[in-house]
């Protein structure tokens, strides 16, 4: 016998009738006869309606799909099956997982049991049940837990009156997703004849205000290039937060996982941009009320997506502890992602990350990161010799950004990269979308790049050329394709 809270109990039945014929989803909850009030007046439903426009059905599709995520990975991937949510649409059988008939979803779970546990990061699953008794026990037991954390969820967001985390997408499943660590923020965009030095004044000849921050460009510049993309970041508790978690919600970028903290500011950065694009930045980062803690990555849910994970970003925006521990956990996974590490900002104590660099592929960074990571080098060190440091330490690729030029350094590439053609002289997310774009090349290689991925991450650069909302210049495969054309008709 199930025992559960009136209110979960009311969930609960909802779920158990409405898993017959196509599950929960928009079109079934719009003509179904089954009265799902309960679920359309939870807190956290009227809260994304509220934020998105969304209608109440859309809105219980994508609660009730995040709180899933939080289940056991075997009550996870029962409950996916009785109510079709799509947490393996990627996975061969998906047509027979979400089949308009729940007995076909039934056998098709049972004979994808172990491959679905697998998706999940678990090896040896317990033996799959039999259809009969996912039809008399296993579903409704499944389903009443779920029904328990969007009742108990609700409530607890209700009572501490945390903000609308609104816009929430369902989890991925995708192999060939990245997993974004990184700051997201709001970015105030002065824009001048030349940056003055110390003691002078420059008119600003226009200000613009727009969402930032390298984790979020990352993520932005990823998911445009059609990757699976999810950022894990921490932002604050007012309009600034909820307008970062839309934008995002709009790049199709999962938010689930962006970490909300009560009564704290959003972090702000301050852009001075010359008209050509050089740049300067001022950064108030609020860390002691909004950051990423080790004790933050305590999170099943975020230990699922790494495992799901082919590539991890990381910017040094984040505490240097907080690295170390996304390191570790990379460290221990049966099947390792690619990481990648932006240097920038610069951190204080690089010599922090010595022992963990060999968990690292590829670093990114300016002169000015890549020399000041290896700190007590020599000013004068060829840059030839700092990448062989940082490969002493572990480090397969390191990759120097310069306006929109590269040079790459791996065990198999030793390269200068020109940069294509452009009208200014640099672009604030020029070292976000090169990472972007090598993430997606690496994927689409399998971690064998040649010469034309390497010049296809360096004209990604060049689609970035742009004064205003940096993540809005994170380009499209198109019109990187369309940087590569017209550079191969001026040449020929």
């Amino acid at each position: 016998m199930i025992h559960l809270n009136p209110g979960a109990e009311g969930i609960r039945s909802i779920f158990v009738r409405l898993r017959t014929r196509s599950g929960l989803n928009v079109e079934r909850l719009r003509s179904t006869e089954v009265n799902a009030e309960s679920l359309e007046s939870l807190p956290m439903v009227q809260r994304y309606i509220h934020a998105t426009g969304s209608s109440s059905h859309e809105a219980v599709v994508k609660i009730v799909t995040q709180s899933a995520e939080q289940l056991e990975p075997t009550d996870l991937v029962i409950a996916d099956a009785a109510l079709a949510l799509g947490f393996f649409t990627q996975h061969p059988g998906a047509q027979d997982l979400y089949a308009e008939d729940l007995g076909l979803r039934r056998i098709a779970l049972v004979k994808h049991w172990a491959e679905l546990h697998e998706l999940l990061g678990v090896k040896n699953p317990v033996a799959p049940p039999s259809v009969r008794m996912l039809r008399t026990t296993r579903e409704s037991q499944a389903l009443g837990k779920l029904a328990e954390l969007c009742a108990v969820e609700s409530l607890l967001r209700s009572a501490s009156e945390e903000p609308e985390e609104s816009v929430q997408l369902p989890v991925f499943r995708d192999q060939n997703s990245a997993v974004v660590f990184g700051a997201a923020v709001t970015d105030l965009i002065f824009v001048v004849d030349r940056i003055p030095g110390t003691g002078q004044a420059a008119d600003v000849t226009s200000f613009e205000k727009h969402l930032g921050g390298k984790g979020l460009n990352h993520a932005v510049a990823t998911a445009r290039l059609g990757i699976p993309t999810r950022l894990i970041s921490a932002v604050g508790d007012d309009e600034e937060a909820r307008a970062i978690v839309n934008f995002l919600h709009k790049e199709q970028v999962e938010t689930n996982l962006i970490k909300i903290v009560p009564f704290a500011k959003t972090p702000v950065t301050g852009l001075v941009v010359t008209r050509d694009q050089g740049t300067a930045a001022l950064g108030w980062k609020n860390e002691k009320q909004v950051r990423l803690d080790p004790a933050d990555l305590r999170n099943e849910a975020l230990h699922r997506s790494l495992r799901s994970a082919r590539v991890v970003l990381i910017t040094c925006e984040l505490p240097v502890e907080t690295i170390r521990g996304v390191l570790s956990i990379v460290k221990k996974l049966e099947r390792k992602p690619i990481v990648i590490l932006n240097l920038s900002p610069l951190p204080e104590q690089p010599q922090a990350f010595y022992d963990h660099l060999s968990l690292v592929d590829y670093l990114i960074g300016g002169e000015h990161e890549i020399r000041g990571f290896l700190p007590e080098s020599a000013p004068d060190t060829p840059f030839d010799d700092l990448a062989k440091q940082l490969h002493l330490l572990g480090v397969e690729g390191i990759c120097e950004i310069k306006a929109f030029s590269c040079r790459v350094r791996t065990s198999q590439w030793n390269r200068d990269i020109p940069g294509f053609p452009t009208a200014m002289r640099d672009a604030p997310g020029t070292r976000c979308v090169f990472g972007a774009a090598l993430a997606d090349r690496l994927m689409k290689t399998n971690n064998d790049m040649q010469q034309q991925d390497w010049e296809w991450a360096t004209a990604a650069m060049a689609a970035t050329q742009s004064v205003g909302s940096v993540p809005d210049a994170m380009p499209t495969p198109e019109k990187i394709e369309r940087i590569l054309r017209v550079s191969e008709m001026s040449q020929s």
